[in-house]
């Protein structure tokens, strides 16, 4: 007892104590707020941090940047739910109305989203990812915002088995379904492609050069989403 007495000082706590204390006071002014004493101790072998915190380090918005279509890639500017930005191909402005690949793409996913535009304060009602698709529809300022929407006759919601969204809509001349989902999902799905104004059958080496480019968007840390359209023959029945 006397040895484990005298090997143990009297004085090692308030040591400790003053040790953790100086290392959070440091911490701090590096903007790195501890809560308890013994997490700095702990901190000392940490050498990576991953984290996420909505409102803090991110602020649960989200913003399309990329659209690939046959052929063409678009980079979009502008951040957040302000329905400002422009579109941009090989670093040059062009307008989006000009290509109907992209406004296909634009007006698909805007149908085949709930989410809505608010204008005071800017914000959506919705989902943050259906919102982001919903302001690049108004960044490119189609026509189908300033007119009615077409008659919704089906929709089938998104769930962990189908693993996408499609909506069936009466368009007058036509019935059209709309689809938007995971691209490993979306692409095994279809059998042709729309590059330059002509549909085309989606074989093997357009299938690879598709999944190249979702491929090369996830690397960059994209969110990547896959959008299809089909025109249904008339009387068809709607089944889950």
């Amino acid at each position: 007892i006397s040895l484990a007495v005298a090997v143990i000082p009297e004085g090692l706590p308030a040591v400790v104590t003053l040790t953790l204390a100086l290392g959070v006071q440091a911490m701090r002014q590096r903007n790195v707020l501890i809560r308890r004493l013994a997490a700095s101790e702990t901190l000392g072998s940490v050498s990576v941090i991953a984290t996420d915190k909505t409102g803090t380090l991110t602020r649960n918005e989200m913003t399309v940047t990329r659209i690939y279509i046959p052929g063409q890639e678009f980079q979009v500017s502008g951040v957040g739910y302000r329905p400002v930005g422009e579109f941009m191909q090989d670093g040059q402005t062009v307008d989006p109305r000009s290509s109907e690949g992209l406004t296909a793409l634009l007006r698909a996913v805007y149908l085949n989203s709930h989410a809505t535009l608010t204008q005071d304060p800017p914000g959506i009602l919705g989902s943050p990812t259906e919102g982001a698709l919903v302001v690049a529809a108004h960044k490119a300022q189609l026509p189908i915002l300033e007119s009615p929407p077409p008659r919704v006759v089906w929709e089938f919601s998104f769930n962990s088995l189908r693993k996408r969204m499609t909506t069936v809509y009466d368009e007058g001349d036509r019935i059209n379904a709309y689809m938007k989902g995971a691209p490993e999902v979306i692409l095994p799905l279809c059998s042709r492609y729309r590059e330059d104004g002509a549909v085309q059958d989606l074989d093997g080496a357009a299938r690879e050069r598709f999944r190249s480019a979702y491929e090369r968007f996830a690397a960059l840390g994209l969110r990547v989403l896959a959008v299809g359209c089909r025109t249904l023959p008339a009387g068809i029945e709607m089944e889950e």
